[in-house]
């Protein structure tokens, strides 16, 4: 399915980035400032090229994780990852958490925890 929805993804945008965003483009690339914030162009080139790759390579990961083992791991998994998100925002950040989302968080790991119980049994 990724395969067959990448290169219509990649049509879509092409077409709405020449629209939208054209202009500036040829501004930028008319440019000789290669310095002052500006990104370089061989930079941007390898970025353009690095993004979708590793974009390409997340999302087939995730499908191949969820062939190897079932969707609600895959959900559990997911959970834990935005769990720890917070958790880092919070400990490197100091992001304030409301009580109601901090009671949710708790929630959340206690169902991770059972899960993994459960997996160990079975």
């Amino acid at each position: 399915l990724l395969r067959y929805m990448a290169m219509d993804a990649a049509a879509i945008l092409a077409v709405l980035s020449l629209l939208f965003e054209s202009k500036s483009f040829i501004t930028w690339l008319r440019s000789d400032e290669e310095g002052d914030g500006n990104y370089r162009r061989w930079y941007f080139f390898l970025l353009l090229l690095f993004n979708p790759m590793s974009a390409y390579m997340a999302n087939m990961s995730q499908f191949m994780l969820i062939q190897m083992s079932n969707p609600l791991t895959f959900q559990v998994i997911g959970n834990t990852k935005g769990l720890l998100n917070v958790f880092f925002d919070i400990l490197f950040f100091g992001t304030q958490v409301s009580g109601l989302a901090a009671l949710g968080y708790s929630i959340t790991l206690t169902g991770v925890a059972l899960y993994s119980r459960e997996r160990r049994r079975s």
